[in-house]
C-alpha cells in the first residue's frame, strides 16, 4: 500500500520518529513542519464515544473529497453505511487496543466521476491526561474526486500492535454524536479548533512489535 500511497509511509515514519522508546507520542508533539509534504492528506481525530471519532484537524484533500469543510464531522461521514461498523471497530483497536491500522479503500464510479482507490493509515496519540484519545492519520487516494461527496468502502484492514500504553478513557459524561456536531470555526492549518458552543444545552461540549491482524471484507 505504501507504494501506491506514499503519503502514508511518510506519516508512519514521522510518527515512529516521535516515539520515545515504548511511549505513544502526545498530540502536542505533532509539529506540522514535520508533515509539510503530506499536510493536505493528514488529519487528527478525537474519539468521543465507542467507535465514534470526529475530525479535529483535516487537510485540504479530505475537504476536496467531501466538497466541504470536514473539521468537526464524524469520520464515518466519509464511508458507506456498510463499512461503518468495521470502521468503528478499527477506531477502537487504535485507541483502546493501542494499534496502528492500514485501511484499503474503494469508491465506486458513477456518471461524472471515475472509480477511486485509496488508503488510510491511523496511529494513536496521547492527550494531556496521557490517554490515547486522539488518532493521527493520513488519507490518500488515486484519481480525481469528481462530483463530491465521495464515500468509501473498506476492502481490507491490517492492524499492528503499537506498544504498551494507557488506552482511551472518556469523561464521566460521554458526548453523544449529535452533541458533537457543532460548528467549528476555521483555524490555521493543522491547528485544532476550540470547542464549539452547544446551542441545546447552552454549554461547551466535553473533549474528551510486530503482531499483525488482517481483517478483510470482500463483500
Amino acid at each position: 500500500m505504501n507504494k501506491d500511497f506514499p503519503a502514508l509511509a511518510q506519516l508512519e515514519a514521522y510518527w515512529l520518529a516521535l516515539r520515545l522508546g515504548d511511549q505513544i507520542p502526545h498530540r502536542a508533539d505533532v509539529d506540522p513542519r514535520g508533515l509539510e509534504n503530506v499536510l493536505e492528506y493528514a488529519f487528527i481525530l478525537e474519539r468521543i464515544a465507542p467507535g465514534v471519532a470526529r475530525f479535529r484537524v483535516a487537510g485540504a484533500h479530505l475537504n476536496d473529497l467531501m466538497g466541504m469543510e470536514v473539521r468537526g464531522m464524524p469520520v464515518s461521514a466519509m464511508f458507506e453505511g456498510g463499512a461503518r461498523k468495521q470502521l468503528a471497530s478499527t477506531i477502537e483497536a487504535v485507541v483502546a487496543g493501542l494499534r496502528t491500522a492500514r485501511i484499503r479503500l474503494t469508491s465506486k464510479g458513477s456518471i461524472g466521476r471515475a472509480a477511486m482507490t485509496g488508503g488510510i493509515y491511523m496511529v494513536p496519540l496521547r492527550d494531556d491526561q496521557g490517554f490515547a484519545s486522539r488518532i493521527l492519520g493520513c488519507l490518500q487516494t488515486t484519481g480525481k474526486p469528481g462530483h463530491a461527496p465521495r464515500r468509501f468502502e473498506i476492502s481490507s484492514v491490517i492492524e499492528q500492535v503499537s506498544n504498551v500504553g494507557r488506552p482511551c478513557q472518556l469523561p464521566n459524561r460521554t458526548e453523544t454524536l449529535a452533541e458533537s456536531l457543532v460548528p467549528v470555526a476555521p483555524t490555521s492549518e493543522f491547528a485544532e479548533p476550540t470547542n464549539g458552543f452547544n446551542h441545546q444545552s447552552g454549554s461547551t461540549p466535553a473533549s474528551v512489535r510486530p503482531n499483525l491482524r488482517l481483517v478483510a471484507d470482500n463483500t
